[in-house]
């Protein structure tokens, strides 16, 4: 159903507005300037239509079973054999050589131009134009342009406004559920949704209700249908999301099958980022978010950027964002509440008020249990790894490089008894952000909503409730059930 709506601004860089959609896409709010019209792909699984919401079965008990197996036991055991015998190795059958010592890996990162990453092959089939920052080579215009961009978006002045968003989301999520709580979906999970609405300035269309929900506001047992088809909505954006990193770092092959599943997926996720760009008049995001500053700046003739060039840098923001902050966050609790020393120092940490003790503690955390086995890379012609050391080794053309990180920060030769549990240990030890040009551009805002949240959690002596174990979908937490102490009060520092 197509209504024409008009409007007039005097944005330079928007597009022109495009009809009022209703139904299978989005519905567009009155804009000005340019603005294009999401259009959905249709070449999708058999059976789901292009207005359908991405919503996958989960994994079956026994398929989640060998993927926790994968991640957690198997692919770490691999790579720790392949670091003691062959730390560079060509995977038999394929293009692929996997480099698991923190020298090959390191190296690897600090040479860009001549390992370079090929993730545009990836980004191509999600019609993301212009690409992603991290697809794009160090040395190009577009990538000049869109990283300078971000810098002038993102402030280390934000900083604390994203400490308060998180220290405010997490207390209240605490103060609502009594001394029980699912810390993945009621607590982090809401962390980073409400930090893409209050700080990115997206619309984040379900996520009230969403917060009826979880925090059992006045209402929440009476929602309207469409209430409930906003929360669906929401959480096919989430899934699609997830959905999108996987596939954007997974394994780098295409096939017809992996090609309309993701298209399934950007379903979901797309029209988001439409509406935030489509996002003018009294709903407008102010000034003090990304997409509002980057208007306003606009407007003002300060930055050279349009929509599209906005929603691709916004895309991957989120795509790096959403799924990696749940999955970091829950998998360093998780090492936290089993690792008797580990959680005695976090908590130390946190009674003392010393939050550069606590990082670290939570950085050795995801050293234990890494997001992610490692990284792809590929070279345009022949290269040698290992310059100016013994062992060197010829990179072939074309060879796609899998550099785990995950391994590298146990490799012994680098990392002073890596099988323990150190928190002090030197921020020089930790892959965990990437190494140099790939350090990642969001750590610190990262880094500020874990202390929040851990804090928060700490505060009120969190403990897994009785028989309780993280659950995943997939690599990434999807439950961590707790009990905490509601009399302590939640003061943060």
């Amino acid at each position: 159903m197509l209504e024409e709506e008009t409007g007039t601004t005097g944005d330079p860089g928007a597009e022109k507005p495009p009809p009022k959609v209703t139904g299978a896409s989005l519905t567009f709010n009155a804009a000005s300037g340019e603005q294009a019209h999401y259009e959905p792909f249709t070449e999708l699984p058999k059976g789901v239509d292009s207005g359908d919401l991405y919503e996958p079965k989960a994994p079956g008990k026994l398929a989640q079973g060998f993927a926790n197996f994968m991640f957690r036991s198997l692919i770490p055991g691999f790579f720790a054999l392949l670091r003691a015998i062959a730390p560079v190795f060509k995977l038999p059958f394929t293009n692929v050589t996997l480099l698991t010592r923190f020298d090959d890996v390191q190296e690897v990162f600090s040479r860009n131009k001549d390992f370079v990453v090929p993730y545009i092959k990836m980004a191509g089939p999600l019609r993301w134009d212009p690409t992603f920052v991290l697809a794009m080579k160090h040395d190009d215009e577009a990538y000049k342009k869109m990283i300078g961009n971000m810098r002038a978006l993102w402030l280390d002045s934000d900083l604390d406004d994203i400490t308060e968003i998180a220290r405010d989301v997490s207390t209240k999520a605490l103060d609502a559920h009594d001394g029980k709580i699912d810390a993945v979906q009621d607590l982090m999970l809401p962390v980073v949704l409400h930090v893409l609405k209050r700080y990115y300035g997206m619309p984040m269309v379900g996520l009230t209700e969403r917060d009826m929900v979880t925090n059992r506001l006045p209402g929440h047992e009476k929602l309207s249908e469409d209430q409930k088809h906003n929360i669906r909505r929401l959480e096919a954006f989430i899934t699609g999301t997830n959905a999108i990193a996987g596939y954007v770092f997974g394994p780098q092959t295409l096939n017809d099958k992996k090609i309309r599943e993701i298209h399934w997926a950007a379903n979901s996720v797309w029209p988001y980022l439409y509406e935030a760009t489509n996002n003018y008049g009294e709903n407008a995001p102010p000034d003090n978010t990304i997409i509002g500053r980057a208007r306003a700046q606009r407007s003002r003739g300060e930055m050279s950027i349009t929509d599209a060039e906005l929603r691709s840098i916004i895309l991957g923001m989120i795509a790096g964002f959403l799924p990696t902050n749940t999955n970091a966050n829950g998998k360093a609790f998780d090492v936290l509440m089993k690792t008797p020393s580990a959680k005695a120092a976090a908590q130390e940490a946190v009674d003392q008020e010393d939050d550069n003790a606590l990082l670290g503690i939570i950085y050795e955390a995801q050293r234990h249990q890494y997001i992610l086995p490692g990284l792809w890379r590929t070279t345009e012609k022949d290269q040698i790894l290992g310059i100016g050391r013994k062992r060197q080794k010829i990179i072939k053309e074309g060879r796609l490089l899998y550099i785990s990180g995950l391994s590298a920060m146990f490799d012994k030769r680098r990392v002073i008894k890596p099988k323990e549990f150190i928190g002090d240990r030197s921020r020089d030890t930790y892959l965990i952000y990437g190494h140099r040009f790939h350090y990642c551009i969001g750590a610190h805002l990262s880094d500020k909503m874990m202390l929040a949240m851990f804090k928060a959690l700490f505060k009120r002596h969190a403990e897994y409730q009785k028989g309780a174990k993280v659950k995943f979908r997939g690599a990434i937490p999807s439950q961590i059930l707790v009990d905490y102490d509601v009399t302590v009060a939640n003061k943060e520092a």
